[in-house]
């Protein structure tokens, strides 16, 4: 079993950057969640009008018409993008938060008090698992800057893992090595795989390359999608998680008892983003927009971008020629590794205001 430092390292530290966002003091924050979209319209396919007033009095379950267009559209959309069968189950979340949820309050009804993990995992994960009381147990070591974190640890048993792909802060696919070990492992253990995959479809260029997580076994795995990230539309609270029939109902009612009932707003809305992204066009515009704001950031000379992101909004950047106390950070110690000191998470659609603070910060030290 690989030993780590635990996680109260990265509770701390993610609790201590609440209160800094809330009182910047003028600092510009790199790794930002607030984004710039110049294609937002476009991608939603607005104007969308309005919902009819009748139906917003009653409770919205979305996931009660599984034949809908919604549903429908998220089949569609898988057929024609993964060289895999989709897994038999389509559920709808408001957001990848509430489906984290419902999997750990899952995973916990199933009397699971340990879980293995490849590092690393998206924060809520860590947070859940520490109020659930389940130890998150690593297969990987944490350094980014050897291969470590492709060195796979793996039980000789039949036990439920978690995997994040792409690892978001970096905007860097885990390597198709990693994922086939993952894929022959499963397949010996019979062992249920949890995949966090909120910013796939995101990769740089047309956006087609194969997601390789899509390879796990359908009837052994959970794998969630966030549509609203891969065309950068935080507002809508659309997410959703394809998994195995024998799995439908202990989800469902994890998610029902945690989460609750959906939005109509939300369904219309990702319907839109749905028929954009199963479109010919898909997300292209703005993915190639994202690579170019990236390349716009590098070529001023700014931020060093060692590993060379080519997915998502996000990347894993050293900050050069500007004192680190005069930015807010997510260095290593927010994603469970060890090594990288002075990086931190950039993001490439960060508002325009707080580029152009980092940007003056940068001149200034010239």
């Amino acid at each position: 079993m690989i030993e780590t430092k635990g996680n109260s390292r990265l509770l701390v530290a993610h609790r201590a950057l609440d209160a800094e966002c809330r009182d910047r003091r003028g600092r510009p924050f790199l790794g930002d969640w607030y984004c710039e979209n110049p294609f937002l319209p476009e991608l939603l396919g607005l104007p969308m009008g309005e919902p009819p007033l009748a139906g917003l009095k009653d409770y919205y379950f979305q996931n009660d018409n599984p034949t809908g267009e919604l549903h429908t559209l998220i089949r569609d959309f898988h057929s024609a993008r993964d060289e895999h069968p989709t897994p038999a189950v389509v559920f709808v979340g408001a957001g990848m938060t509430p489906l984290v949820t419902a999997q750990m309050a899952m995973l916990k009804a199933w009397g699971h008090t340990t879980v293995q993990y490849v590092r690393p995992l998206y924060y809520t994960y860590y947070y859940l698992a520490d109020l659930l009381g389940i130890q998150l147990v690593p297969v990987n070591g944490g350094n980014l800057g050897d291969a470590s974190l492709d060195q796979l640890r793996l039980p000789r048993a039949n036990t439920p893992l978690l995997i994040c792909c792409p690892r978001w802060f970096m905007g860097k696919a885990v390597s198709d090595n990693v994922i086939e070990q993952l894929v022959r492992w499963q397949s010996h253990w019979g062992a249920p795989v949890f995949v966090d995959g909120a910013f796939q479809y995101m990769r740089f260029g047309d956006g087609r390359q194969q997601e390789s997580t899509a390879a796990f076994d359908p009837e052994l795995t959970l794998r969630s999608v966030c549509p609203t990230k891969a065309v950068v539309a935080h507002g809508v609270r659309f997410s959703y998680s394809l998994l195995p029939e024998a799995w439908k109902e202990d989800f469902r009612y994890a998610y029902a008892n945690t989460s609750g009932s959906g939005c109509r707003y939300d369904d219309q809305a990702g319907r839109a983003i749905m028929r954009t992204l199963t479109s010919a066009t898909s997300n292209h515009k703005l993915l190639q927009y994202i690579a170019q704001r990236r390349e716009f950031i590098l070529r001023g000379g700014a931020v060093e971008d060692y590993f060379a992101a080519d997915s998502g909004y996000f990347g894993f950047v050293r900050p050069t020629g500007v004192n680190p106390d005069r930015l807010i950070m997510m260095g290593p110690e927010f994603f469970d590794v060890d090594d990288c000191k002075n990086f931190t998470r950039v993001n490439w659609l960060m508002s325009d205001l707080e580029l152009a603070k980092f940007l003056n910060l940068t001149q200034m030290m010239e």
